[in-house]
C-alpha cells in the first residue's frame, strides 16, 4: 500500500485514497510519512505490524535515538568493552540509515534524492569508523570485550 501502484506518491483528495488495511475508498486519516492512508484508527492499528517497516517517520526516530546514544557514548570512557559496543551500535546505525535511503529511493521522489544520498553517505561514514575500530580493537583486551558481547552480536546479527 505504500505510495500508489506504480511507485510514485500522489497527491490526491481524501475521497482517491484507499486504506492500506481494508482497501476502502476514501481513506482520511494518514500516517505521518505520508505512504499509508487508513479509514480510521483501527484499520491503521491492524495495518501497523506490516508499516512499521516502511515507514520513513519511525526510521528517521529510530536514527535521532540511536544518533543520541552514539554521541553520548563517545563522550564517555573507551574502554574495550564500550568501544566494541560503539562499534556494534554504529554499525546499526549505519544499517537504519541505508534502510532509509534505500526506503526514499523506493518512493521515487526527486525532491529527496538529497536527502537519500546524505543517509548513504551517514551509512558510509560509520561503517568506516566500524572498520577503523576494528583495527585498533585486535588486542587482547578487545578479545575479551569481543568476548563478553559476542551474545550481543550474534542477536543483533551484524556479524
Amino acid at each position: 500500500c505504500e505510495g500508489a501502484a506504480n511507485g510514485h506518491r500522489q497527491q490526491l483528495p481524501s475521497m482517491y485514497h484507499v486504506c492500506c488495511e481494508c482497501s476502502a475508498n476514501g481513506a482520511i486519516l494518514k500516517c505521518s510519512c505520508h505512504a499509508a492512508y487508513y479509514c480510521g484508527s483501527a484499520c491503521q492499528q491492524a495495518h501497523y505490524a506490516e508499516h512499521k517497516y516502511k515507514c520513513t517517520d519511525r526510521l528517521r526516530k529510530d536514527i535521532d535515538k540511536k544518533q543520541k546514544v552514539v554521541e553520548r557514548m563517545k563522550t564517555q570512557g573507551s574502554d574495550a568493552i564500550a568501544s566494541v559496543e560503539l562499534m556494534l551500535l554504529e554499525q546499526e546505525l549505519a544499517q537504519v540509515h541505508f534502510k532509509m535511503a534505500r526506503l526514499i529511493m523506493e518512493k521515487l521522489q526527486v525532491a529527496t534524492f538529497d536527502e537519500a544520498e546524505t543517509h548513504c553517505k551517514q551509512a558510509l561514514h560509520l561503517h568506516r569508523n566500524v572498520e577503523a575500530s576494528r583495527v585498533t580493537l585486535r588486542g587482547d583486551a578487545a578479545r575479551a570485550a569481543a568476548g563478553k558481547l559476542a551474545d550481543k552480536a550474534a542477536r543483533s546479527g551484524l556479524f
